[in-house]
């Protein structure tokens, strides 16, 4: 088991070329809309940004408009959210202001009331997304991930090696989906030497069907996209034996799978896990 691979990646905002205009804009992640931003992360500057782009009226408006508590009922919560991935594709928005890495959609009442009831916002709000959830002209934005600090990797390890653990799913009926990881004895032993008690639980949680995206969910949604779920980039995780039958888990992180549909993505950042035959799992030359 390789330690990096439950590192979660932690992005630092830094110096924002800033441009602003009211142009069309499509949620293509909701996974990357910040729900309660704060504005003093940044040291202040998308406040600025805001405040010299659009003034001191439409500060207050989006500071106000802009976290979940003041968004209807159907993305007032993560997992409200996670429910509603999909639909929130369908929001009329536009993009306000840009910077490096984020930008400020509106999403007006006006034209959202196709909306669910429950989605249906009762005045205009805003959403903070990061450039990599959004698709609008001039968006150019190509997500680079930071090199993995030594501390996360084994001791033989460098960054280096990540390519090498990446493999492809080439059966994906060989899925075995909520496989009692807590009590196989091989796969605890293995996981402990590396991390925690409490660790391995949210690991063993992320490979529940119960985190993973829409679209793989159940057996049913799985049925219908199962060549496509041969399109994942995985990276193997741990292998380990049940019963005399050698099973691998992999890794579908969140950053690298942003080209599969929408349904099929992952929810979060931690990505999620899933646990293969070993037959069901093709290593790279």
């Amino acid at each position: 088991m390789r330690s990096y691979l439950f590192f979660l990646f932690a992005f630092v905002l830094t110096t924002f070329q800033v441009s602003s205009q009211r142009i069309p804009a499509q949620i293509t992640n909701p996974a990357s809309l910040y729900s309660t931003y704060d504005f003093s992360s940044d040291e202040g500057e998308l406040k600025i940004a805001i405040l010299e782009q659009l003034g001191d009226k439409e500060l207050l408006d989006i500071m106000q408009n802009s976290t979940e508590i003041t968004w209807p009922t159907g993305i007032a919560t993560l997992s409200a959210r996670s429910s509603n991935k999909i639909a929130m594709l369908n929001y009329v928005c536009y993009k306000l202001v840009s910077t490096d890495l984020l930008c400020i959609l509106q999403i007006p009442a006006a034209e959202n009331q196709a909306m669910p009831t429950y989605m249906r916002p009762l005045k205009d709000m805003y959403f903070i997304i990061g450039l990599d959830g959004v698709a609008f002209e001039g968006n150019n934005y190509v997500y680079e991930p930071a090199p993995l600090d030594d501390e996360f990797l084994g001791d033989n390890e460098s960054s280096e090696d990540v390519e090498d653990e990446i493999v492809l799913i080439s059966n994906p009926a060989d899925l075995v989906p909520n496989f009692d990881l807590k009590n196989c004895e091989d796969f605890r032993q293995l996981v402990l030497e590396v991390l925690g008690e409490d660790e391995m639980n949210i690991l063993i949680e992320l490979a529940s069907e119960k985190t993973w995206p829409l679209g793989i969910s159940t057996a049913a949604a799985r049925a219908s996209v199962q060549e496509k779920m041969k399109e994942y980039v995985v990276v193997f995780a741990a292998s380990f034996e049940q019963a005399s039958q050698a099973y691998i888990l992999v890794w579908v992180p969140f950053y690298g799978n942003e080209h599969m549909p929408p349904k099929m993505q992952p929810l979060t950042e931690d990505g999620f896990y899933l646990v293969f035959k070993s037959e069901g799992i093709y290593f790279q030359e």
